[in-house]
Protein backbone atom coordinates (compact mmCIF):
# COMPACT_ATOMS: atom_id res chain seq x y z
CA UNK A 1 0.00 0.00 0.00
CA UNK A 2 1.44 3.54 -1.09
CA UNK A 3 2.07 6.09 1.58
CA UNK A 4 -0.23 9.41 1.98
CA UNK A 5 2.11 11.76 3.39
CA UNK A 6 0.50 15.32 3.82
CA UNK A 7 3.13 18.27 2.70
CA UNK A 8 0.41 21.01 3.99
CA UNK A 9 -0.98 20.43 7.31
CA UNK A 10 -0.90 22.68 10.15
CA UNK A 11 -0.97 23.51 13.86
CA UNK A 12 -3.65 25.41 15.57
CA UNK A 13 -1.53 27.03 18.20
CA UNK A 14 -3.41 26.93 21.67
CA UNK A 15 -4.26 30.46 22.73
CA UNK A 16 -2.32 30.85 25.65
CA UNK A 17 0.85 29.19 24.00
CA UNK A 18 2.15 32.87 23.01
CA UNK A 19 2.08 34.16 26.47
CA UNK A 20 3.42 31.45 28.18
CA UNK A 21 6.09 30.62 25.92
CA UNK A 22 7.70 33.51 24.52
CA UNK A 23 10.60 35.41 26.37
CA UNK A 24 9.31 37.20 29.53
CA UNK A 25 10.43 40.62 28.08
CA UNK A 26 7.47 40.69 25.57
CA UNK A 27 4.56 38.69 27.56
CA UNK A 28 2.75 41.87 27.77
CA UNK A 29 3.31 42.45 23.65
CA UNK A 30 2.61 38.35 22.93
CA UNK A 31 0.12 37.64 20.51
CA UNK A 32 -3.32 36.14 22.32
CA UNK A 33 -6.69 35.45 21.93
CA UNK A 34 -9.92 37.67 22.35
CA UNK A 35 -13.51 37.36 22.54
CA UNK A 36 -14.77 40.74 21.05
CA UNK A 37 -16.36 42.03 18.11
CA UNK A 38 -14.77 43.20 14.84
CA UNK A 39 -16.59 44.34 12.02
CA UNK A 40 -20.28 43.30 13.85
CA UNK A 41 -18.86 40.05 13.84
CA UNK A 42 -18.89 38.62 17.52
CA UNK A 43 -16.27 35.83 17.71
CA UNK A 44 -12.44 34.68 19.10
CA UNK A 45 -10.26 36.67 17.76
CA UNK A 46 -6.25 36.26 17.58
CA UNK A 47 -4.59 39.38 17.80
CA UNK A 48 -1.45 41.63 18.37
CA UNK A 49 0.08 44.75 17.62
CA UNK A 50 -0.07 46.02 13.93
CA UNK A 51 -1.85 42.74 12.51
CA UNK A 52 -5.67 42.72 11.83
CA UNK A 53 -7.34 40.60 13.72
CA UNK A 54 -8.57 36.97 12.53
CA UNK A 55 -11.37 34.88 14.06
CA UNK A 56 -9.73 31.99 15.52
CA UNK A 57 -12.02 29.05 14.40
CA UNK A 58 -11.37 29.61 10.53
CA UNK A 59 -7.87 28.08 11.21
CA UNK A 60 -9.68 24.65 11.82
CA UNK A 61 -12.78 25.33 9.82
CA UNK A 62 -11.99 22.67 7.47
CA UNK A 63 -14.82 20.75 6.46
CA UNK A 64 -17.65 23.08 7.57
CA UNK A 65 -20.40 24.11 4.93
CA UNK A 66 -21.17 27.88 4.67
CA UNK A 67 -24.57 27.39 6.52
CA UNK A 68 -22.00 26.35 9.56
CA UNK A 69 -19.45 28.80 9.51
CA UNK A 70 -21.01 31.47 11.32
CA UNK A 71 -21.74 29.92 14.63
CA UNK A 72 -18.87 27.92 14.04
CA UNK A 73 -16.48 31.28 14.49
CA UNK A 74 -18.57 32.43 16.78
CA UNK A 75 -17.71 29.33 18.99
CA UNK A 76 -14.16 30.38 18.61
CA UNK A 77 -11.85 27.59 20.23
CA UNK A 78 -14.55 25.85 22.12
CA UNK A 79 -15.65 24.67 18.53
CA UNK A 80 -11.77 23.20 18.25
CA UNK A 81 -11.34 19.13 17.68
CA UNK A 82 -9.03 17.66 20.31
CA UNK A 83 -6.70 16.60 17.26
CA UNK A 84 -5.76 20.60 17.35
CA UNK A 85 -4.04 20.63 21.08
CA UNK A 86 -3.44 16.50 21.05
CA UNK A 87 -0.58 14.58 19.17
CA UNK A 88 -2.30 11.36 19.83
CA UNK A 89 -5.80 12.64 18.58
CA UNK A 90 -3.97 13.67 15.35
CA UNK A 91 -2.35 10.43 14.91
CA UNK A 92 -5.90 8.60 15.34
CA UNK A 93 -7.06 11.41 12.99
CA UNK A 94 -4.29 10.38 10.70
CA UNK A 95 -4.90 6.60 10.94
CA UNK A 96 -8.94 7.21 10.09
CA UNK A 97 -7.64 9.33 6.81
CA UNK A 98 -5.23 6.80 5.65
CA UNK A 99 -2.23 9.56 5.99
CA UNK A 100 1.38 8.01 7.51
CA UNK A 101 2.73 11.48 8.18
CA UNK A 102 2.26 15.36 7.92
CA UNK A 103 4.45 18.01 7.43
CA UNK A 104 2.83 20.70 10.01
CA UNK A 105 3.23 24.29 9.35
CA UNK A 106 2.10 26.90 12.03
CA UNK A 107 -1.39 28.29 11.42
CA UNK A 108 -1.83 31.87 13.35
CA UNK A 109 1.93 32.23 13.35
CA UNK A 110 1.53 32.60 9.62
CA UNK A 111 0.43 36.42 10.49
CA UNK A 112 3.28 37.15 12.70
CA UNK A 113 5.32 38.20 9.49
CA UNK A 114 3.10 40.90 9.98
CA UNK A 115 5.06 42.51 12.77
CA UNK A 116 6.94 45.38 12.71
CA UNK A 117 8.68 44.81 15.63
CA UNK A 118 11.59 42.38 14.49
CA UNK A 119 12.80 41.35 17.90
CA UNK A 120 8.76 40.26 18.82
CA UNK A 121 8.90 38.49 15.59
CA UNK A 122 11.80 36.39 16.46
CA UNK A 123 10.58 36.03 20.09
CA UNK A 124 7.08 34.60 18.81
CA UNK A 125 8.92 32.51 16.26
CA UNK A 126 10.97 30.78 18.85
CA UNK A 127 8.06 30.49 21.00
CA UNK A 128 6.36 28.86 17.95
CA UNK A 129 9.52 26.57 17.55
CA UNK A 130 9.39 25.43 20.78
CA UNK A 131 6.02 24.46 21.02
CA UNK A 132 6.20 22.61 17.69
CA UNK A 133 9.21 20.65 18.69
CA UNK A 134 7.16 19.58 21.88
CA UNK A 135 4.21 18.62 19.97
CA UNK A 136 5.99 16.48 17.33
CA UNK A 137 8.52 15.17 19.63
CA UNK A 138 5.46 12.61 20.70
CA UNK A 139 5.81 10.95 17.17
CA UNK A 140 8.70 12.39 14.80
CA UNK A 141 8.13 10.23 12.29
CA UNK A 142 4.41 11.09 11.66
CA UNK A 143 4.08 14.45 12.93
CA UNK A 144 7.11 16.34 10.96
CA UNK A 145 7.28 20.12 12.53
CA UNK A 146 8.34 23.27 9.99
CA UNK A 147 9.57 25.75 12.45
CA UNK A 148 8.80 29.71 11.38
CA UNK A 149 12.27 31.78 11.20
CA UNK A 150 13.38 35.58 10.49
CA UNK A 151 13.42 36.38 7.08
CA UNK A 152 14.42 40.02 7.19
CA UNK A 153 17.73 39.17 9.39
CA UNK A 154 18.93 36.26 7.01
CA UNK A 155 21.61 35.36 10.20
CA UNK A 156 19.39 35.48 12.84
CA UNK A 157 16.54 33.37 10.95
CA UNK A 158 19.97 30.35 10.24
CA UNK A 159 20.60 30.73 13.97
CA UNK A 160 16.75 29.79 15.20
CA UNK A 161 17.18 26.85 12.41
CA UNK A 162 20.52 25.53 13.87
CA UNK A 163 18.67 26.13 17.60
CA UNK A 164 16.02 24.19 16.82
Amino acid sequence: MAKIISADSHFVEPPAMWGERIDRKFRDRAPRTERTTVNGREAEYFVCENITPIPVAGFFGSGKSAEELPEHTKRGFDAAPKSVWDPAERLKEQDRDGVSAEALYTSMGMLLYGLNDSELRSACFHAFNDYAAEYCSYNPKRLIGLGTVEIEDIPAGVAELQRC
